[in-house]
């Protein structure tokens, strides 16, 4: 459980240098997680280091013990805090008569050991007479403010004050849905986190070089998107608290189709023959054969088939007929497209077959 502990204590100049010292210790959170503890240490330089004087008079030795009561040496005057870990304060009392009260912007929190506040984080330890010590469980950005120890006496009340300045980890709170956008368009992602101090927002496209976007903050613009800049858009957002939080956004880029294969093919009757059409588009692309003017339909020996960016014509027994030119034709939404292809008539393979015949001939 992550909790905070200011203590309020001071030692006697006859036992050495008074101080006030910071303890910042983090624990294992709930999740079990095992987070490693941090130790920050504040103290004050001596100020009772001096060569020993002659013995004053009584009156004197009043004077100078009252001096030496409730001496409260000052925290540092900011103090940073990473949610939700603990973050001790300690600061100490002089003798047990002196009067101890911790405050803070609204009001008195402790008086004494009786508490004032109502808030169920808050209480008071003392681990010896002389300490005063204020915990607060589960540090977050309300607890942010001026806190005051106070020391009350008959004759010198002593005070000394921090800012509680609250660190809290990285996180985006909102990122841009998913989208899809036509070639040419605008488009604009929006990143947006939280965290203390205020995280840094950066950019990157996913793709093999990995290009970062200089500059860019909770606004990443992209003018005349081309179908290139499609894919995954990373977001993240860093702080010097913890590790940055990452999300992602998909861009699709939707474009017309272009005919990227279009391969004529030879055959001889009697064989089946193949005619390849390959095109790139999003959405993907739908396909049709024509012969001449005719559109060509899976029958009387052709078939078609068309899968994702690619089709293929089929001719199962080429005859004479099938023979001349072919128009592939690839479309969706955005536009249209087509190419022209050649299915040939092999006659090298009739020399072949006759060549054969006339070796067997002379064989026998």
């Amino acid at each position: 459980m992550a909790r905070m502990l200011w203590l309020c204590n001071a030692r006697s100049r006859m036992r050495g240098a008074t101080g006030c010292s910071s303890i910042h210790s983090g624990t294992n959170d709930s999740s079990g997680t095992g987070r490693e503890s941090n130790m920050f240490h504040y103290t004050s330089s001596p100020q009772s280091l001096q060569a020993p004087t002659p013995p004053a008079v009584p009156r004197q030795r009043e004077l100078e013990k009252e001096k030496a009561l409730n001496i409260i040496h000052p925290f540092p005057k900011r103090w940073n805090a990473p949610t939700p870990s603990p973050q001790p304060r300690p600061c100490y009392v002089e003798d047990r008569s002196s009067k101890v009260a911790w405050l803070n912007r609204s009001g008195i929190i402790f008086a004494g050991e009786d508490k004032w506040s109502l808030d169920p984080r808050v209480e008071l330890e003392k681990r010896n007479p002389l300490e005063y010590s204020l915990r607060i469980q589960k540090v977050d950005v309300y607890d942010e403010g001026s806190y005051t120890c106070s020391v009350q006496t008959q004759h010198h009340p002593k005070t000394s004050q921090v800012y509680l300045i609250v660190q809290v980890p990285p996180k985006i709170s909102n990122i841009s849905s998913d989208i899809t956008v036509n070639e040419g368009s605008n488009v604009t992602l929006v990143c947006m986190a939280n965290g203390r101090p205020e995280p840094v927002i950066t950019w990157r496209h996913l793709t093999p070089t990995g290009r970062e976007f200089e500059g860019e903050e909770e606004y990443l613009e992209i003018l005349g998107i081309t179908r290139e800049q499609s894919g995954k858009y990373e977001c993240k957002a860093a702080n010097e608290v913890a590790s940055a939080d990452v999300k992602q956004v998909r861009v699709t880029v939707n474009y017309p189709p272009t005919i990227t294969e279009s391969k004529s093919n030879e055959a001889a009757t009697g064989r089946q023959a193949l005619l390849r059409c390959e095109a790139s588009a999003v959405p993907t692309p739908d396909f049709e054969w024509y012969r001449d003017d005719t559109r060509i339909n899976s029958a009387n020996g052709l078939e078609i088939k068309s899968t994702g960016s690619q089709s293929l014509l089929m001719v199962a027994n080429v005859t004479e007929e099938h023979y001349g030119n072919y128009t592939c034709v690839a479309a969706n939404k955005l536009g249209v497209t087509n190419a022209s292809l050649y299915l040939y008539k092999i006659r090298g393979l009739f020399i072949l077959e006759d060549t054969r015949e006339l070796h067997k001939s002379q064989e026998k």
